[in-house]
């Protein structure tokens, strides 16, 4: 990021329904048939916080598959896997990271899921790990980078406000 060849999606200043939506993903499917492990990297860099979504993959069944809010509005980075509730979600207050830390700053963001264990790992530096007990799911039906894939284009709320780049999901 930075460079002048190198281009990023903005998402705007206002969290108006604005994304990335990705229209075929049964990749997504094939993935988290592979295996319980599953690693999310990308940049971000923000105009400002607030109820927003970094990603979100919705099933018929489950509305968290995997999503991550880095951050919601209480400056907490969420990353949900498998729905919402014990052995889904993985957090973190990032008022807790080092003081020179900004969202209005480039952040390098993984979010990792290995079998039973998620982590959440900020510009190199490990920050949490907790339980992941729940499998992915494989039922993936839409998908969306920068906010929920179903949010409607005047909605008032869910996109980030700023960038992504380098954004990148891995089997492991």
């Amino acid at each position: 990021t930075g460079t002048g060849e190198d281009r990023s999606v903005d998402f705007g200043s206002t969290a108006q329904g604005q994304m990335v939506r990705v229209p075929n993903v049964e990749w997504l499917n094939q993935l988290t048939r592979s295996g319980d492990v599953i690693t999310v990297s990308f940049w971000q860099k923000l105009r400002s916080t607030g109820a927003s979504y970094a990603f979100w993959a919705v099933t018929p069944t489950r509305e968290r598959a995997i999503s991550a809010h880095a951050p919601w509005s209480d400056n907490v980075i969420y990353w949900d896997t498998g729905g919402a509730g014990a052995g889904t979600r993985v957090s973190i207050n990032s008022t807790d990271f080092e003081t020179e830390f900004s969202w209005t700053n480039w952040n390098h963001i993984v979010l990792v899921k290995n079998e039973f264990i998620k982590q959440i790992w900020v510009n190199g530096v490990f920050r949490t790990e907790g339980d992941a007990s729940v499998p992915l799911v494989s039922d993936i039906v839409d998908f969306g980078i920068g906010n929920h894939p179903t949010a409607a284009p005047t909605a008032t709320s869910g996109a980030i406000k700023g960038w992504i780049d380098d954004f990148a999901i891995f089997a492991g």
